[in-house]
């Protein structure tokens, strides 16, 4: 439990370490995994075969519970943002504990989960103060639906006033807002996301001097994983690849390696040797 509803309801983060080799004394970065479902519905599991593929980094993963309408019927899309910075906090807060490092804390977003993870960096309704604990470091966004106005995803649910700082896509076009360091995967043809607007957004990134790569794959839509059941197993080598670029610290994993490679030569050897020694016991013998 990370954080109550005002109904009182506990909303949760589910763990998921999957590299078994890495102590749990280890600092490791946190994979933050956000579930689409158009703020309507929420998955756990939405994520995991992603999560199963970066687990050879090292990285520890968290799937975060938010708020829906489908579970709580008067929440709205912005309470579900509210519930992505406290989760964000949470782990940030309690990283000596969880054997996280705090900066290094990777948000994964699917469709509106990839909308709230670029929410997150630029949204701050609550003048939450540092709102760099409530920030991720880094992104990487699934088809993110981040133009929320009246020409994007979600307005009738949004509304005019709230679009204005809500939607990444206003946020960041209209006003000196900055990202963090992002990788974004959109589908050729994704009816809910226009490719001219991401490559817009791209654009005004190189402009402001930010760091967001557009991946476009072709012949998928939204539904990537339906459409590609491979994505994720396509897709993980390019989010390691973008984060070792950006100095990101996969440590933990690179030392379990080493035990391995160690192990095998000291194992190699050990055979060897008792082979040599067996062959000279039978001549002497």
């Amino acid at each position: 439990m990370y954080k109550a509803a005002p109904s009182g309801e506990a909303l949760r983060i589910l763990s998921m370490k999957i590299n078994s080799k890495i102590p749990n004394s280890e600092k490791a970065p946190a994979f933050v995994l956000l579930s689409g479902g158009g703020w309507i519905d929420f998955t756990w599991f939405q994520l995991k075969d992603l999560a199963r593929e970066l687990s050879v980094s090292g990285a520890q993963g968290y799937v975060v519970e938010y708020r829906t309408s489908k579970a709580f019927p008067e929440a709205t899309p912005m309470d579900a943002l509210d519930d992505v910075h406290d989760a964000i906090y949470f782990l940030r807060e309690n990283a000596e504990s969880l054997n996280l490092d705090p900066d290094q804390i990777v948000v994964i977003g699917a469709s509106v989960g990839g909308q709230m993870a670029f929410a997150s960096t630029v949204a701050n309704p609550r003048k939450l103060a540092p709102f760099s604990k409530y920030r991720p470091n880094y992104i990487v966004a699934y088809s993110p639906v981040l133009r929320n106005d009246s020409l994007g995803y979600g307005f009738d649910r949004i509304g005019a006033e709230n679009a204005k700082w809500f939607s990444p896509w206003n946020v960041y076009m209209e006003t000196p807002a900055r990202i963090v360091p992002s990788l974004i995967f959109s589908g050729e043809i994704d009816h809910h996301i226009k490719i001219e607007d991401l490559k817009s957004f791209e654009a005004k990134a190189r402009a402001k001097g930010d760091d967001i790569t557009l991946v476009v794959i072709p012949n998928v839509g939204h539904s990537m994983v339906k459409q590609r059941p491979d994505i994720y197993e396509y897709t993980a080598p390019q989010i390691l690849s973008f984060l070792e670029q950006q100095k990101m610290q996969f440590s933990p994993f690179k030392r379990s390696m080493l035990y391995f490679i160690l192990g095998t030569v000291i194992g190699i050897g050990l055979f060897i040797y008792l082979v040599r020694r067996r062959r000279i016991n039978a001549r002497r013998s």
